[in-house]
């Protein structure tokens, strides 16, 4: 009887296991944008414009230049880019933004294009990759500025 248990608890087990993997895993950004986003002298508040990259490596990443990025990211980034996606943030917005992991891509790397790029615009971490798809969870902040990028 006990092995009988046993055995329904395994299969159980094995069966979340399998599910789990055929599911496609996700960067799961949870976006928090101050209310004095992207200000101006006067204290005037924009939207920024967001990037997220996949990348195979970050050595390419952590070497560009703002400018760089800005106008030729993909020539730049050459063989560590995996896939780009854009996103338009908004002050105050406060939302989870989801991109399917791709194949090959071992760091999310964050550019965000503020007027000033005084601050710290860039920023990237580890995905989760291995034997057993897994969704990676993450907290990015967007104030000033500046980005944080953590995570969850």
């Amino acid at each position: 009887m006990l092995i009988k248990k046993q055995l329904k608890i395994g299969l159980t087990l094995l069966c979340a296991v399998l599910l789990g993997a055929c599911s496609t895993p996700q960067l799961n950004f949870r976006v928090q944008a101050s209310d004095t986003l992207n200000a101006d002298e006067n204290g005037n508040t924009y939207a920024v414009l967001l990037r997220v990259y996949q990348l195979s490596d970050t050595d390419l990443f952590e070497q560009s230049a703002y400018e760089d990025l800005w106008k030729a990211d993909t020539q730049i980034l050459a063989s560590s880019l995996v896939s780009v996606h854009e996103f338009t943030i908004e002050p105050s917005l406060s939302k989870t933004i989801e991109v399917e992991k791709e194949e090959g891509a071992r760091y999310a790397g964050i550019v965000a294009f503020f007027r000033s790029h005084e601050g710290n615009w860039k920023a990237y971490r580890k995905i989760n990759h291995g034997l057993i798809p897994a969704s990676t969870q993450m907290s990015l902040t967007v104030s000033g500025s500046d980005i944080d990028l953590q995570y969850r």
